[in-house]
């Protein structure tokens, strides 16, 4: 019945439509918000009236970054990393507010103000998606409704970023008709969510054509500027070379600007020329001309920083195309791999489609010179071996160190041919094996600052100061070198970082006040060495020492120079104006906020910094033989702020070089930082690695080839949030991140799970596969560690990340026990305070750790420790696997490890036995562990405050060899097992299935091995585990319920005591016990709304499924007539008779008694109880003393009719709120804990609807008389008994929930909508059971005997007839279409054909219900039934607003009713609405307050209504369904999950009714107006196979029931052995 697509506007292939159903889009959008990629907004009302009025977007531009910022909090969630990350995104910010401002400027276009209170959500598209669900261009959704977070309701609708950027690539070329689609977009999701979030309307052919121009556009625009399907050059005889011409001719086009407006850049012009660079650098690539080649770089270098996105983006894209060691035409390397030297990579490749010959071929970088040609094309084709389905693999050896591309290809007859799919090209970049490395940070200068090497008589102390803490002498590579022996000792180290080593300035002015050397962040050049600090020549016998130890040594590239420095020419530099207006040289900065007067800022818009910064690194590794680089800022590089675009310099026109190379930059901030326009600025960066870094290490990578060596380090400070963007290349990105965690939760402000954050979701979703992060224990940039996190907590920080990071950095002096961070260019201080702060108790510590962390080598894992202060880790090494605790808190910690992580490398099966090494040698205590049950186990451990850190060990064991204790402690976990799902996994479990063969083989493995282990004194342990294995191997099937029962039986005989009381025990808890529902309502007893179908309909179920089934209600002798009629008829059917037998209790000092009447109804046992206060009618009862008084009674009575009739129930259900308390009376009361009947009894409580809450709660103080005191419960239970939000009530409800063993609801959704939000019953509900409502298979059957048997018919049709007859209209009608009506009810039921013979009598039925209820009588006017419980949540108020329409205008007409509860003064008010309602319209409404049988309106309407503000599960909708009724619903809870809009689609109708969304009366209306549409532009054949759409979309509780009897068995794990009766 349910649609496969409605909620997504899309299109697709007929073949395709299951791969985009609603369902998985729903899942993408799910994911989307998991991986932090969807923002959610609002819009605001006075921006959008404000733009209608003719102001400029420009105006609210704060107003947009406000709400943007909210939408990154609320995608944050308080997490504070995420939200870092995110608001760095300078690329990703600036596409948010586009779409903002876009979405804002649409809304005020358009005429559609309802669309002002939904919730937007802009959802950034995976990289290879360029809509929110695609599959192919053909088969794409653009958009999607819904109604948000499922507790919440909130109409949501879903756009793609990408979306947005063809908007803005149509706004610069000046267009409007992508607008102008947009538009209609808005316009039509609107529509669908007031038509209950369905794409059902109907629209002319021009909306068709928009809606698909604007998806080719969004597809188009992201393709080309993605993934570009570029075509195959056509080979010319002679490529020209490039000339000077040339380059000053794509100069102008990439600097045109628009006419007549010269600081707008025209569009076209300059896209046109980055597109005709990159024809041109095909054919140069092409031919090997890399003079040209390198003219086309550098010109695409500087449009890589063009203002306008699509030019710098197909630039860097380019450029990508040109740098990769393969053709210019290949698959762009998109998928990016880092793995070790020495690593055979096993290729996983998925290829959709039929198998073919595919191959993999590997580019190997084998140019001589800095740009690749294709004449230096190396490779290696390797066969693809099909693994079967869509899946192909290769493996390949990566022994030699550099950066491979590989690409798929199909090899056919004649030629070749790329496989363009996500996923089949990539770069694979071999790095070193840094398993176990610590880098050490050495800043010379300060080196020996701890006073360790001061009378060591080398003669080299490093710095010293004097007694008044004044430098006296500064560090050199010399004194290094003569400590490297001491420094591998102390640190373990396997690579030092020597700081600043190039020379530095002696402009003294940029100096801090009062340092003693100047920055060595700002370079004079970078590959010309300190003199002071001894030189090149003091460097290369450090490092030549270094070597000889086997120690690397690597040294900083900072991306700028010292702004005295003449290193580099003047034009080199970018330049800017001061705030007097003078053309000044620009600051270095990092590109978005700081800023470093004594360096000068690069012009990165030119290619030749790119050659200078890749020759400076090269001279480097081949003058001194360095081993690697630290990058300084490499997330900013390459920098290029945004350019000054105006074309005079002081009145002189500026060069066109000048300009398009940004050598003039713009130094304003927007929203907090400076402007930028780069690589990291363009949509690229999510696709390609950075041009730049990849320009540098394949320079690297050729240097080290020639030089033949086969290591290097780029180790690259990185900014949170591009790590992604640099690992692509191979770099090792390391930042403050985890150290900066771990501060904020040691200071309270996070806890764990921004760690877990950031390892399971973020790097896992974001980062290349086999990607290093370098751990920072230390460094220049961040205090101290002892000083961040205090001498405990550091032992927490340092752990952990030894844990999480093959590599670690460290600075020195952290091992002595170093407080104070050491100022990088020596400011001033007193060096005695250093010494002061220090805690040298520290070095063994470190030691520890460096150790570890050395011969320990494996990948971390975090694992969950159920502890929000607790962190713990798996690091898994080549004998054992390591587990880490860590405790951050400042006392002792209890923590649960859980294994489940499925990215864990657990062999399933391996076996384990889990060590404590500090302990288990002394008491001798191991745990044992299978593979498969480690992952569903937890290890419980407590972690002190002072160690903050606890270490444990998993190393393999033979199970063979220590079975007993595998046995042992496996049954154990059996016992105390959560997760039962996974039971097979537990080892004890296993074992005892794999001896179930026969009783024998049971009872010899239970005697043999359970026996011995746990002897009498652990009976109970051996009982327990038992009961529940038993339970399992029946739901498993390894047996039936009768065998195990048999085995039991025969256990209990033995001999053996042990095994006999084992026998016994189990045959007890399986023993079958009654099933015992309360309830205030009961069919056929009692009715007030759909509560009383589901305690008649449920319980008849479960008899027929052959259970003992009870309930309990009251015996109502007051009420409406048709209420007691309805009393009387069903007593006498049933023969409800008294039993002879009176329940007593007390209420305060009163004893009261209750007559217990029982009946016998289809099976079930009814006990209705008579008093003639307590009982006297149904929700009666005015003060909140006599409301709780009949409540406590109910409860009372109902415990005592228990126990008086021995009924002995497994499991009770109390219903609602007015049943809840019993729960908690019962449980408070030992009298009743005590009786046998409770002991085993399982205690459940259904919500039926949680807003019903506070009818049955109330203010517990009333006239100053505490009503708890009617409980007669100890006072300190009243809490137990009160509202979650307001303690000064009790709240029967809540009461029910909080006493349950569980909470069960009427549906999956509602179960999860109210763990979320219930009115504060969220507070406390937990593990809610939801579990669909259905009605009865008999429904149908039951009310069309029902209606027989009113004489409806036979009464009524001779008037009808008659009046039929005396009106000539009315006659001309019936008598043209439906003439056997006038012929008598027989004549209807003699009409062969059964579809003909249905409508008639529906019809027959509807007229006959319109001159009963004096309404006017006429086919053709659409008839509904609304009859419910008259209360605000059935929505009657909504008719009321819209009657003058419905009745006036829509000419419908109503038969309106219901019964008010007691005490609801809002249902009273609005049933004397409905009655003048009326009163107003006589020929079109029909009222009656009061019980209703809606039998007969339910068999003459056409329409049912249910405009519900909230629904939980709803039954009314079905029992119209089953009549035939369509139904108009509001698309809530419930209703939402059983109404489908009615479509009528060729031959095709689907659905069974009409949805709205809003909960006002012009959305009912509009719904109403739909369904009036249907009725009448159809003829009675379409209306006909609607209805019977309708009934065969109910559904029946012989269903829930089944799910019912698994759910509660399932909770006590008893065995249900009872003989279901056969199907007939």
């Amino acid at each position: 019945m349910e649609p496969v697509i409605s909620s997504s506007l899309c299109r697709f292939r007929i073949t395709d439509e299951h791969l985009i159903s609603d369902r998985l889009v729903k899942e993408g959008l799910a994911r989307a918000f998991g991986e932090n990629r969807a923002f959610e907004f609002y819009l605001d009302g006075d921006v959008v009236r404000s733009l209608r009025g003719g102001d400029p977007p420009e105006l609210y531009r704060e107003r947009f970054f406000d709400m943007r910022n909210s939408a990154i909090d609320a995608i944050a969630r308080g997490d504070q990393t995420v939200r870092g990350r995110l608001a760095s995104d300078i690329r990703l910010s600036s596409r948010l507010i586009a779409a903002i401002v876009f979405v804002h400027r649409a809304v005020a276009a358009g005429d559609f103000d309802s669309i002002l209170g939904r919730r937007f959500i802009i959802v950034k598209e995976l990289p290879d998606m360029p809509t929110i669900f695609h599959v192919s261009n053909d088969t794409t959704a653009i958009s999607h409704v819904g109604q948000g977070p499922p507790w919440a309701e909130i109409p949501s609708i879903y756009l793609g970023l990408k979306t947005f950027d063809a908007l803005t690539a149509e706004q610069k070329k000046g267009g409007a008709e992508l607008f102008d689609a947009f538009k209609t977009l808005l316009m039509i999701e609107e529509r669908a969510i007031q038509t209950g979030y369905n794409h059902t309307a109907v629209y002319p052919p021009g909306v068709s054509r928009a809606m698909n121009f604007l998806v080719d556009e969004v597809i188009r625009n992201a393709q080309q500027f993605e993934i570009e399907e570029i075509p195959e050059a056509v080979a010319e005889k002679r490529v020209r070379k490039f000339s000077e011409t040339s380059r000053h001719k794509y100069l102008r086009e990439l600097d045109a600007r628009v006419r007549g407006d010269e600081l707008n850049f025209h569009y076209q012009r300059n896209l046109e020329a980055v597109k005709s660079l990159e024809r041109l650098a095909r054919r140069y690539k092409a031919a090997g001309d890399a003079e040209s080649l390198r003219e086309i770089v550098r010109l695409l270098v500087a449009a890589s920083g063009h203002d306008l996105h699509e030019v710098r983006n197909l630039a860097n894209i380019t450029l990508e195309r040109i740098l990769a060691p393969k053709e210019f035409d290949a698959p762009l390397a998109t998928r990016f791999i880092n793995v070790k030297v020495g690593t055979r990579y096993r290729f996983s490749l998925e290829i959709p489609g039929a198998p073919a010959d595919y191959h993999l071929r590997i580019y190997r970088n084998s140019a001589q010179g800095r740009l690749f040609c294709e004449p230096d094309i190396d490779y290696s084709d390797i066969p693809l071996e099909h693994d079967g389905g869509e899946t192909y693999s290769a493996g390949h050896l990566f022994d030699e160190y550099g950066h491979y591309d590989f690409v798929v290809f199909v090899k056919k007859r004649k030629y070749s041919s790329w496989i363009t799919l996500p996923g089949l090209s990539g770069r694979v970049n071999v790095i070193p094996d840094i398993r176990g490395e610590i880098v050490l940070e050495i800043f010379t200068d300060i080196h020996g600052h701890t006073r360790a090497y001061w009378t060591d008589g080398t003669g080299h102390p490093g710095l010293v100061y004097n007694e008044h803490g004044e430098v006296i002498r500064l560090g050199r590579f010399s004194d290094i070198t003569a400590h490297l022996e001491d420094i591998k000792k102390s640190y373990s180290v396997t690579t030092i970082y020597l700081l600043g080593v190039q020379k530095r300035g002696r402009n003294r002015d940029d100096w801090a006040e009062n340092a003693t050397s100047p920055s060595p962040f700002s370079p004079m050049d970078l590959v010309e060495i300190e003199p002071q600090l001894g030189g090149e020549e003091e460097l290369r016998e450090l490092i030549d020492r270094a070597h000889a130890m086997d120690i690397r040594v690597i040294v900083d590239i900072i991306p700028h120079i010292n702004r005295s420095s003449d290193s580099l020419p003047d034009e080199y530099s970018v330049k800017t104006y001061d705030d007097g207006g003078s053309l000044v040289v620009r600051a270095s900065t990092d590109g978005r906020y700081g800023s470093w007067n004594d360096g000068r800022l690069l012009n990165y818009r030119k290619f030749e910094i790119w050659e200078w910064l890749a020759g400076s690194i090269t001279t480097l590794v081949e003058r001194f033989d360095i081993d690697g680089i630290r990058f300084d800022s490499a997330h900013a590089v390459p920098i290029m702020m945004k350019k000054n675009n105006f074309p005079y310099v002081y009145e002189h026109k500026r060069d066109v070089a000048d300009m398009v190379e940004g050598n003039i930059i713009v130094n304003e901030r927007e929203d907090g930082h400076f402007i930028t326009t780069g690589y990291y600025d363009s949509a690229c960066r999510d696709i390609i690695a950075v041009p730049l870094h990849y320009y540098l290490m394949l320079n690297v990578e050729r240097a080290l080839r020639k030089l033949k060596k086969n290591f290097f380090l780029n180790v690259s400070e990185c900014y949170w949030g591009h790590e992604r963007f640099l690992a692509r290349t191979g770099l090792i990105p390391y930042n403050s991140s985890l150290f900066k965690i771990c501060e904020n939760i040691i200071h309270g402000k996070t806890d764990v799970r921004e760690i877990y954050h950031v390892y399971d979701t973020y790097f896992p979703s974001s980062l290349p596969e086999g990607t290093e992060m370098l751990g920072i224990l230390g460094n220049h940039d961040e205090r101290r560690a002892l000083n961040t996190f205090g001498l405990r907590g550091l032992r927490a920080a340092v752990g952990l990340t030894c844990f999480m990071s093959n590599a670690i950095m460290d600075y020195e002096g952290s091992a002595e026990g170093e407080g104070w961070k050491v100022y990088l260019d020596n400011i001033y201080v007193n060096w005695n305070q250093f010494e002061y702060a220090a805690h040298r108790s520290l070095q063994p510590f470190y030691a520890k750790w460096y150790k570890f962390h050395r011969e320990q080598k494996g990948k971390g894992y975090l694992v969950w420790a159920n502890n929000t202060m607790v962190t713990a880790a798996a690091k898994f090494t080549e004998s054992c696997v390591w587990l880490g605790v860590f405790n951050f808190a400042d006392s002792n910690q209890n923590a649960s490890l859980q294994f489940d992580s499925p990215v864990l490398p657990i062999r399933p099966d391996g076996s384990y036995r889990l060590s404590d090494p500090l302990y288990s040698n002394l008491t001798g205590h191991y745990n044992y562990y299978t593979g498969r049950e480690l992952r569903i186990s937890r290890v419980n451990t407590v972690v002190s405050f002072t160690e903050r850190v606890k270490l444990l060990k998993l190393e393999p064991a033979d199970p063979a060899e220590h079975y007993d204790e595998f046995i042992r402690d496996s049954f154990y976990r059996l016992c105390e097992m959560s997760n039962v799902d996974r039971i097979r996994d537990n080892f004890s479990y296993a074992e005892i299935e794999k001896h179930c063969g026969s009783y024998e083989e049971m009872s010899g493995f239970i005697r043999e091995h359970l026996v011995p282990v746990f002897g009498r004194e652990q009976r109970p342990t051996m009982e327990l585990g038992l009961k529940r294995a038993a339970f399992y191997l029946v739901k498993n099937g390894a047996m039936t319920g009768p065998d195990v029962i048999e085995y039991t039986r025969r256990l209990a005989h033995e001999s053996d005591p042990v095994l006999s009381a084992l026998g016994s025990t189990i045959i007890e808890h399986n023993r079958p016990g009654s099933l015992v529902f309360m309830s205030a309502e009961a069919e056929p007893f009692s009715k007030s709304g759909g509560l009383a179908n589901v305690v008649y309909e449920l319980p008849r179920e479960l008899v027929r499924l052959g259970e003992t089934v009870y309930v309990i209600s009251g015996y109502y002798k007051h009420g409406d007539e048709k209420s007691m009629r309805k009393l009387r008829d069903a007593a006498e059917k049933y023969g409800l008779a008294f039993t002879g037998t009176s329940v007593r209790f007390r209420i305060m000092g009163d004893e009261y008694e209750v007559g217990v009447h029982h009946a016998d109804v289809e099976g079930i046992h009814y006990y209705l109880l008579d008093h003639h206060e307590f009982f006297d009618g149904l929700y009666w009862g005015v003060t909140a003393a006599e409301k709780i008084r009949r409540r406590v009674a109910f409860s009372r009575a109902c415990a005592e009719v228990i126990a008086v009739f021995n009924l002995n129930p497994s499991y009770t259900f109390t219903n609602d709120a007015y049943a809840g308390i019993f729960n908690g009376i019962v449980k408070c009361d030992q009298f009743y804990m005590n009786n046998p009947n409770f002991r085993g009894n399982t205690f459940l409580h259904i919500v039926h609807n949680g807003g019903w809450q506070y009818f049955d709660a109330y203010h517990r103080m009333e006239n100053g008389f505490d009503l708890f005191n009617l409980f007669n419960l100890p006072s300190w239970t009243a809490d137990n008994f009160t509202d979650p939000v307001y303690p000064d009530r009790i709240n029967c409800m809540a009461a029910g929930i909080r006493f349950a063993d569980r909470t069960i609801t009427v549906s999956p959704s509602y179960a999860k909508q109210i763990e979320y939000a219930s009115d504060g019953l969220e507070r406390i509900l937990r593990n809610v059971i939801g579990i669909s409502n259905a009605i009865g298979r008999d429904l149908k059957s039951n009310l069309e005997k029902n209606f027989k048997a009113t004489q409806f018919v036979p009464r009524s049709l001779p008037e009808l007839i008659e009046r039929i007859e005396s009106e000539p209209d009315l006659m001309k009608k019936v008598g043209s279409r439906y003439p056997e009506i006038l012929e008598g009810h027989k004549a209807i039921d003699a009409i062969g054909d059964r579809n003909r013979r249905g409508m008639v009598a529906r019809m027959r039925n509807k007229l006959l219900l319109q001159h009963t209820r004096g309404l006017l009588v006429d086919p053709d006017i659409v008839l509904f039934t609304y009859i419910h419980r008259i209360s605000e949540q059935k929505g009657y108020q909504l008719l009321l607003e819209a009657s003058e329409g419905v009745f006036k205008k829509l000419k419908m007409q109503g038969v309106i009713g219901g019964a008010v509860s007691s005490g609801d003064k809002r249902g009273e008010e609005i049933a004397h609405g409905l009655y003048l309602l009326g009163q107003y319209y006589p020929d079109m409404v029909s009222v009656s307050i009061g019980f209703q049988d809606i039998t007969v309106p339910l068999l003459s309407s056409d329409l049912f209504l249910m405009p519900s503000m909230h629904e939980p599960g709803g039954i009314s909708q079905l029992e119209a369904f089953a009549a035939g009724n369509l139904v108009v619903a509001r698309a809530t809870g419930g209703l939402r999950d059983t109404v489908f809009p009615v479509r009528v689609r060729g031959d095709e109708i689907e659905g069974n009714g009409f949805l709205f969304s809003d909960y006002n009366s012009w959305a009912f209306y509009d719904a109403l107006e739909r369904a009036a549409q249907f009725f009448r532009q159809n003829d009675e054949t379409v209306i006909y196979r609607a209805r019977l759409n309708a009934e065969k979309s109910v559904y029946y509780w012989d269903r829930p029931a089944r799910e019912y009897v698994e759910k509660i068995y399932g909770i006590t794990e008893t065995i249900r052995v009872i003989r279901e009766p056969e199907k007939k």
